[in-house]
């Protein structure tokens, strides 16, 4: 347990260390070594360990999704289950080369979902939907489907 503790600290100073050379805010930093993706553990552990997620959804092979929107501690993530309930694998959403990969591919609404997880906003507009997301950064995302449901732009606000 001492060795753990310690590397996890020696990681964390490098990390910060790396970040702080690269230009990154050290806030942002620390936000997101706070938060790492869970490799293991069930449905109930991990909701008593991070709450109730924002948002679930069945996946094309029937797994449950559960997805945890950005926060002061991280950002936003999608964890998949087995059937038995157990982490089958997790994954970071919201990133920008997800939106780069929503716009290039003119992506339809179900694999912008499925590549970015549940907007925090959606509206109807006459030329389609728009969908709004928040970031660990600040920033904004908006992306406007047209009529047809593929991507019509993508615009990052920060």
């Amino acid at each position: 347990m001492r060795h753990s503790s310690a590397l996890r600290q020696v990681s964390l100073g490098l990390l910060l260390i790396a970040l702080a050379c690269s230009g990154a805010s050290l806030s942002s930093a620390v936000k997101a070594a706070e938060r790492t993706l869970p490799t293991s553990g069930t449905q109930a552990g991990l909701r008593a360990a991070l709450g109730a997620p924002d948002a679930i959804r069945i996946g094309d092979a029937g797994q449950q999704l559960w997805e945890y929107a950005p926060s002061r501690t991280g950002p936003a993530m999608e964890i998949r289950f087995d059937s038995d309930g157990r982490v089958e694998d997790a994954r970071w959403l919201r990133l920008d080369a997800d939106f780069a990969r929503v716009l290039e591919e003119r992506a339809t609404m179900a694999q912008a979902l499925a590549m970015l997880g549940q907007p925090d906003a959606l509206a109807v507009a006459p030329e389609g939907v728009i969908w709004r997301y928040r970031r660990l950064d600040g920033a904004r995302t908006v992306i406007g489907f047209r009529s047809d449901g593929r991507v019509m732009f993508v615009d990052t606000t920060r």
